[in-house]
């Protein structure tokens, strides 16, 4: 039996790596898409929930979000911020 080179192991071990993130990404439907609405800054119950805890914006592969809803999430997080309906930064 012949062994196989060090090349194909790191290559096969780094495709498991790239499937196995793949697949723990979260995708589903876009919140706002299902729902049939359009985000606004003053609903800060929803734009939270796009929150991380330390009061970032979550990555679109993160939120589920499409590219649409994503860019205008942002604008409205951000538009909540300025006004001092959501907070810029989480300080546990």
């Amino acid at each position: 039996m012949k062994s196989r080179s060090k090349k194909k192991d790191f290559q096969d071990e780094r495709r498991a790596r790239r499937t196995l993130a793949a697949r723990s990404r979260v995708r589903s439907r876009c919140y706002f898409c299902e729902k049939k609405m359009e985000p606004d800054y003053r609903q800060d119950e929803i734009l939270i929930r796009f929150l991380t805890k330390r009061g970032k914006i979550r990555p679109r592969t993160r939120s589920g979000l499409c590219s649409r809803h994503q860019r205008a999430i942002a604008k409205e997080i951000k538009r909540g911020r300025n006004l001092g309906l959501l907070p810029f930064r989480i300080v546990a």
